[in-house]
């Protein structure tokens, strides 16, 4: 869901009490997926929900490398 930008489930799932950070099997959050599917709106919501930035992936990636699109990296750089 948060890969695929639907930025209205996320708030939802946030509004349940869904784990902000909680990791998958390779280290990413939903932070990760949202931001390396570029969706902005996905990434604002749980960016504004208290998702964390300083976060590596089990590759080794963060979310810095993953934005590509300008409005992204620079929501990233206003919760930074």
């Amino acid at each position: 869901m948060c890969r695929e930008g639907q930025a209205e489930a996320v708030r939802l799932l946030l509004s349940c009490g869904a784990e902000v950070d909680r990791e998958d099997t390779r280290g990413r959050t939903p932070l990760f997926l949202s931001v390396s599917g570029q969706h902005l709106e996905a990434a604002r919501s749980l960016l504004e929900a208290g998702a964390r930035l300083d976060r590596e992936d089990q590759e080794g990636n963060c979310i810095w490398q993953l934005a590509r699109k300008p409005d992204l990296l620079n929501l990233v750089a206003e919760f930074s």
